[in-house]
């Protein structure tokens, strides 16, 4: 015997906005890399005096880093979802339907 109701859990604002708030953190990120990439090809252009060779081979590098780390982080959470998916389909079907 329960006295006490136990609180349906409800999804809340802040659940609904972890997506978009998880998309900011990302487009902040990379912002920030971008940023700290173009500063330091700067620092190096003006240590060596190339302007803007270093500030462009730079920022250029760090774009391609986020492009590279985006496309795995994207591959690994692909191949997270597939396995659940199988799993899932895999408990779903009979013996029989597994045999063929």
């Amino acid at each position: 015997m329960k006295l006490i109701p136990s609180p349906q859990v409800t999804p809340t604002t802040a659940d609904a906005a972890r997506p978009s708030m998880s998309a900011l953190s990302k487009g902040i990120e990379n912002a920030g890399i971008l940023v700290v990439f173009f500063g330091f090809g700067w620092l190096l252009d003006r240590w060596l005096g190339t302007k803007p060779w270093m500030a462009v081979a730079m920022s250029v590098l760090g774009i391609v880093g986020m492009l590279a780390r985006t496309w795995y982080a994207y591959d690994a959470e692909m191949r997270e979802h597939e396995a659940r998916r199988t799993q899932g389909l895999s408990r779903t079907r009979s013996p029989e339907q597994q045999a063929s």
